[in-house]
């Protein structure tokens, strides 16, 4: 196990009268609510002038606080998970499918990047927080942030939907080429995906190889935008629990992603591999 801290000086005007329960809530990254506030300091990972900090504690000016928390030094799932781009801010991993991108129990990709070395920038979080999710049984590229600064950057990124994700997926039956956008309403909110390109597939069942770029991100969105135009994604047990499955999970894919650097500006643009399942579904299906 390796500890790793951060440290925070209370300033001469802090308002007095605030528990350190709710002073820390903020101030220290992984403890943005009061609850993790709180649980941190259950668990003795909040020191104030050498000494276990309890809830109930005052906080007064000039007392140093600090946020200790131990690390595994290796994590169980760093043999199955690729990192296609690495600096001191952050980290492009492809994530294989079946595996969750977080999670409070079993395995999980944040729960490897928890063994993840700290970075040298200023600023540095204990370990890289993933900034965006994939859902467990698509596979592909992820972000995640290694300082305080990338990560509150990228998070905006994120919300105004400044970073280029496309897709790759078989899908049952035949796109209509004239097709280019599909927009509707999910969840109340505007969705829209971009189709980038769609080829028919010689295969026995009537499937297509198609790409698409996500202009926001709802819930599901390109499961369900292709199942809503009639081209379900092949081993979709959500969106097409009838349809085709050679028991190979879903055939989706998040393989390109464009975006600025949130530090230096500099164009990042990053392509994985197309998992082997596609390549074999299609030898095993001619």
């Amino acid at each position: 196990m390796k500890t790793r801290q951060f440290i925070h000086i209370v300033p001469s005007d802090v308002v007095t009268g605030q528990r350190l329960s709710k002073y820390i809530v903020g101030r220290f990254p992984y403890l943005e609510t009061a609850s993790a506030a709180k649980k941190s300091i259950k668990r003795g990972e909040i020191w104030v002038d050498d000494s276990v900090g309890y809830t109930g504690d005052w906080v007064v000016a000039g007392s140093q606080i600090e946020y200790k928390s131990q690390i595994q030094e290796k994590g169980p799932l760093h043999e199955c998970v690729k990192i296609v781009f690495e600096d001191q801010h952050l980290l492009v991993l492809d994530k294989p499918p079946g595996l969750l991108s977080s999670g409070v129990s079993g395995p999980s990709l944040q729960k490897y990047l928890e063994a993840y070395p700290m970075s040298e920038a200023a600023g540095a979080l204990f370990y890289p927080l993933l900034i965006h999710r994939l859902d467990r049984a698509t596979c592909g590229l992820i972000i995640a942030a290694r300082t305080i600064e990338s990560r509150r950057l990228l998070g905006q990124m994120v919300e105004g939907n400044m970073i280029q994700k496309e897709y790759s997926m078989i899908a049952e039956g035949e796109m209509d080429d004239k097709l280019q956008f599909i927009e509707n309403v999910l969840d109340n909110k505007v969705a829209k995906t971009e189709i980038l390109s769609a080829k028919n597939l010689d295969t026995k069942d009537k499937t297509c190889y198609i790409r698409v770029r996500l202009h926001t991100g709802r819930t599901h969105q390109i499961r369900r935008h292709l199942s809503l135009v009639g081209c379900p994604i092949v081993g979709d047990d959500l969106y097409n629990k009838d349809g085709l499955t050679f028991g190979r999970g879903l055939f989706l894919m998040s393989d390109e992603l464009i975006l600025q650097h949130p530090m230096n500006g500099e164009k990042i643009h990053v392509k994985a591999v197309l998992h082997k399942k596609f390549s074999k579904y299609i030898k095993s299906n001619k």
